[in-house]
């Protein structure tokens, strides 16, 4: 910003009243939709685990550490794993997303064998995520919560299947969320 006003970077994000509102003060209004994204999947797919976690108050991602490795196994570590799992799971990571450092997974075959466990650990997300695919792929489109569409026929048609499978389930979710940021910006 320094000596010059017409370089003072708080005026381009700081809102302006207009001139003739007689106001002179202020209402900032934050907010934080902590977890929305995996609280929108959970209450669409209706995956106990997720469910009974926010339903209860408890950290969802420690309610998925203990449902995979077991509650007198639970560690820190394996909290910050599941997050990972979590979210890499409804933006579409597949078992060769999870061999790494970051996962500490060796190889494509641990990866695909703790994948396998996990779809097994919360059956009803991948179920929902199935049908989630398979509709979009037999229609072409996929649904928000709210009804706004994405096409995605072009994709399926175009030999993109993975992107469009991706796609069918993070539209759901992501932009649900986008359409409630909306709503409450309404």
């Amino acid at each position: 910003e320094g000596m010059n006003p017409k370089f003072n970077l708080r005026d381009t994000i700081l809102p302006k009243m207009y001139e003739d509102s007689g106001e002179d003060e202020f209402c900032y209004c934050t907010c934080d939709y902590a977890a929305q994204e995996l609280r929108i999947t959970a209450n669409i797919s209706r995956e106990p685990i997720w469910t009974d976690a926010f339903l209860h108050g408890k950290d969802v991602h420690k309610s998925t550490a203990i449902a995979l490795w077991g509650e007198q196994n639970y560690n820190k570590d394996y909290r910050k794993r599941a997050k990972g799992f979590n979210f890499g799971i409804i933006y579409g990571m597949g078992p060769s997303s999870m061999v790494g450092k970051k996962f500490g997974i060796k190889s494509l075959p641990e990866a695909e064998q703790f994948y396998a466990k996990f779809q097994n650990t919360l059956p009803t997300l991948f179920q929902w995520i199935d049908r989630t695919q398979r509709r979009s792929r037999k229609m072409g489109t996929t649904y928000t919560f709210f009804g706004r569409p994405r096409r995605l026929k072009s994709y399926y048609q175009n030999g993109n299947i993975g992107f469009a499978n991706r796609t069918s389930v993070n539209t759901v979710i992501q932009g649900t969320a986008g359409d409630m940021l909306k709503l409450v910006m309404c």
